[in-house]
């Protein structure tokens, strides 16, 4: 395997239930977490700081107005730490990769792809399940009991260091990010994962929109946890835990783009025009 580090940063707020079991799973493939809390009001980065190593790098916390361009901050601060060939990951509090390792994953693309997308498996609570399972047991005990999802969404979560690449304070994602890979990585994403939490969910993101943050729409709508919880379980997939996860129709291949795309991307970085 090539030898290369992987730097995940992660920018949280208020997911101190399951933070903590996120970064343990996430110590497994990758070699620096950067963690950035954005004005928790619970017990997020104590959980955080509890676990911290030197791998586990909780680097600072504040209380912006929340935009995805936060995450620019950490890869600034930290972007002297990687080389070429290493890779960066966003890594939000509630993912798990499970069902792919990323270490070999990343290891057997070709050097001409820049960036890897992920899609979301993403899991419900069901009627059924505010029956059965009981929310006050640790969560690494709950989440295995949440088996009803839709992978049905993916978006770019990976991408390969380059000195030259730049990543504005007032956008998403680096510029240029370059040639994506034909085949993306699995994660686990546990969104509502008990009333409680998914209540406090909702509420931060509500905060977020009113301090100035256009997306969410849906949160602004939806004002109980009981709107999040699924009462019908044939509009989703079990998972029955034997790695066999169905992903709906067109997201495998939403990502990539048309062959003239990818050779003109291409061609730009090799002659060296874009970082």
């Amino acid at each position: 395997m090539n030898k290369f580090a992987i730097h995940a940063f992660c920018l949280v707020k208020n997911e101190g239930d399951i933070i903590r079991h996120c970064l343990t799973e996430a110590r497994r493939w990758a070699d620096y977490i950067y963690v950035l809390d954005n004005g928790s009001s619970d017990n997020t980065w104590d959980e955080v700081l509890a676990i911290a190593d030197d791998h586990v790098i909780p680097w600072k916390r504040h209380d912006m107005p929340f935009q995805e361009s936060l995450r620019a901050e950490i890869f600034d601060a930290f972007r002297g730490k990687a080389r070429p060939g290493d890779w960066w990951c966003q890594l939000d509090g509630d993912e798990f990769y499970t069902l792919h390792d990323p270490r070999a994953f990343l290891a057997g693309l070709p050097r001409k792809v820049h960036a890897v997308s992920s899609i979301y498996v993403q899991y419900y609570l069901t009627r059924d399940d505010l029956v059965s399972i009981d929310f006050s047991l640790p969560i690494e005990l709950i989440l295995p009991q949440i088996r009803h999802y839709k992978a049905d969404h993916c978006e770019p979560k990976w991408f390969r260091h380059r000195n030259r690449l730049r990543w504005q304070m007032d956008q998403g994602r680096p510029s240029h990010l370059g040639v994506m890979a034909r085949r993306q990585m699995l994660m686990r994403h546990y969104k509502y994962r008990s009333p409680e939490q998914i209540q406090r969910r909702l509420d931060t993101r509500r905060q977020a929109r009113a301090r100035g943050f256009s997306g969410w729409e849906c949160n602004a709508t939806d004002e109980t946890w009981q709107d999040k919880v699924v009462s019908d379980q044939a509009t989703l997939h079990y998972d029955r835990a034997d790695g066999n996860i169905i992903v709906e129709q067109g997201i495998a291949a939403s990502h990539i783009e048309p062959l003239h795309r990818r050779v003109f991307k291409a061609a730009m970085h090799n002659l060296g025009v874009w970082a």
